[in-house]
């Protein structure tokens, strides 16, 4: 792992910028310490038309996909954050039984996901548990967070975020983390950017301020870091 930023704080264990292309060795990086650097299948890397520098764009005819083994694995009931930015080419076929698809997730069809109808949902054990009312556009960028914030009492709330303002909260309904996090896009057809990943579940003021100063931080060269 070769990445010029560092994070501290927050919980990040996993952060996928997509600035830099690697695909003479199939691989993207993880930015971070730990290294859970992303095994890259058909996916093609970007510079132009992206959020911040690049991007990946996905293809489902093709079987676009990114993989990586983290070593963290949340356990039952952990809380997390997600979060991505998203741009949809073409939403899933309920007719082809593809009602919803992987944004970021396990083999396990645990995490984000996207609907026919433009929905974003947060799945565990193949079943939308939490889901968005409004639908999001096509062909157009837009930010995503989920949370999932133990209770404490054997029950764990969800969270959406879209465009750092939440929208949808769900309680006593989240992932088990019956699996790990190791996929990127799977039958997705778009682009995704600035993946991230969490071992806490961030607050509303924590999600905001990293949607609303992402331009300014992740265009600048050198050291990243983010504040307690």
């Amino acid at each position: 792992n070769t990445a010029p930023y560092y994070q501290s704080g927050y919980g990040l264990v996993a952060y996928f910028p997509f600035d830099v292309n690697h695909s003479d060795n199939n691989l993207s990086y993880d930015f971070t310490k730990f290294g859970y650097d992303a095994n890259v299948t058909n996916a093609t890397w970007m510079n132009d038309s992206c959020v911040y520098d690049g991007c990946y764009r996905f293809d489902s005819t093709y079987n676009d996909f990114l993989d990586f083994d983290i070593d963290h694995t949340f356990s039952n009931l952990e809380s997390h954050t997600i979060m991505t930015w998203i741009r949809v080419d073409e939403f899933p076929d309920p007719g082809a039984d593809e009602s919803h698809v992987e944004i970021i997730g396990s083999s396990g069809q645990e995490g984000l996901f996207i609907g026919s109808d433009g929905d974003i949902d947060v799945f565990d054990d193949t079943s939308s548990i939490c889901t968005t009312t409004a639908a999001m556009p096509a062909n157009q960028w837009f930010h995503v967070a989920i949370t999932g914030n133990d209770t404490g009492d054997a029950f764990m709330d969800s969270h959406i975020y879209i465009n750092g303002s939440l929208v949808t909260f769900c309680t006593g309904d989240g992932i088990a983390w019956g699996n790990a996090i190791n996929r990127i896009g799977k039958d997705f057809d778009g682009d995704l950017d600035e993946i991230m990943i969490f071992n806490h579940s961030l607050s509303v003021t924590e999600i905001a301020a990293i949607y609303n100063n992402q331009s300014p931080r992740f265009n600048s060269s050198g050291e990243q870091g983010f504040g307690n």
